[in-house]
């Protein structure tokens, strides 16, 4: 649930709610069946309540999944542990919902693309973890992810860490062959 309006005083029972949700799946049948589930539960809840209309649900946005390509993504590998080395890189061991235009890129230009983070938290949130546990964990919780109220980017190394990645990555794109 990321937005929810509803009246405008703690006294009066609003005769309409506008909620909006964002849906993140892994895959495109997934996606379906939620979004036929919010119809159905949607339609339910107004029924069981006596409502006299059907719920109105609008599509605000459909971003299409974002899949890394798995040649392009050893590219970017290899250029990032190149730069970074190899403890710098960490593959997470879940695929990552997140809600990125970034898919639409490449499926409309018909180019293979990977979608990857660079880091710019704190250190101190990883105090007492090791690049293993990361790697077979996920994050701590006590780093929030962008789009997080709670995300707190420290500039300077996030900035340093960003550009030294883009041009690992570019200068693998760059060879003359693949490695």
């Amino acid at each position: 649930m990321g937005s929810i309006h509803a009246g405008t005083a703690e006294n009066i029972i609003p005769d309409e709610a506008e909620l909006k949700i964002n849906i993140r799946v892994t895959d495109e049948t997934v996606r379906e069946r939620v979004l036929e589930a919010v119809v159905r539960i949607a339609d339910a809840e107004a029924a069981a309540s006596g409502a006299p209309e059907r719920p109105e649900i609008t599509p605000l946005s459909a971003l299409p999944l974002t899949v890394n390509d798995a040649d392009a993504t050893g590219r970017a590998l290899a250029g990032l542990r190149g730069a970074l080395g190899e403890e710098a890189v960490v593959l997470l061991p879940a695929p990552l919902t997140g809600s990125e235009d970034f898919g639409v890129f490449g499926r409309e230009l018909g180019a293979p693309s990977v979608f990857w983070h660079f880091g710019g938290a704190d250190p101190l949130a990883f105090a007492g973890r090791d690049l293993a546990s990361v790697r077979t964990e996920g994050l701590p919780k006590t780093v929030a992810a962008n789009h997080s109220p709670r995300y707190a980017l420290v500039a300077r190394p996030a900035l340093e860490s960003g550009i030294t990645a883009f041009l690992a990555v570019a200068a693998e794109w760059l060879a003359e062959s693949p490695a």
